[in-house]
């Protein structure tokens, strides 16, 4: 019994290091997206390196350059936004890499006299919004509506700047 018991102990120690300090309540907005990310990529791992050249050999970039009218082939800080083309399993920084890029743009995009940018002006504030948005799906899409038009408007204002 106790080599079973030392197992289930094992197991929430490992459950415990990954929940963090995250909530029960709030798992389903934050664990549980990783895990199904994970997951797909797990299952599609043995086709993705045909799926990445297939998707060089259709120039799916340049299309989608030519339909959004800016360029995210370009190292402007967008690059998150094209993929990472490795595997989430062989890169143990991509959530890094990630967070690193999207407080750049939110620096570089959102202005302090924005509704969104007096939020984010302080660091309490930005952890409040990421609250609200756990909490209240209402007020997570209308933010995320948001965000995204302010980071699609200072795209094109910073490809209008590159072109002229």
């Amino acid at each position: 019994m106790h080599g079973f018991e030392g197992k289930v102990q094992f197991v929430w120690q490992v459950a415990d290091l990954l929940r963090g300090d995250y909530k029960p309540a709030e798992y389903r907005g934050v664990i549980l997206p990783l895990l199904v990310l994970r997951r797909l990529d797990a299952v599609l791992e043995d086709t993705k390196p045909q799926v990445l050249a297939r998707a060089e050999q259709l120039k799916l970039i340049k299309s989608f350059n030519a339909t959004f009218g800016y360029d995210l082939s370009e190292p402007d800080g967008l690059e998150i936004y094209v993929g990472l083309p490795s595997l989430l399993s062989e890169n143990e920084d991509v959530q890094q890499r990630a967070a690193d890029n999207t407080e750049e743009q939110f620096a570089l995009t959102i202005k302090p006299d924005d509704i969104v940018g007096a939020l984010f002006a302080r660091q309490e504030g930005s952890q409040r919004l990421l609250k609200a948005m756990l909490e209240d799906q209402a007020f997570a899409d209308a933010a995320l509506q948001v965000i995204t038009r302010e980071t699609y408007r200072a795209a094109r204002r910073k490809h209008a700047q590159n072109a002229a």
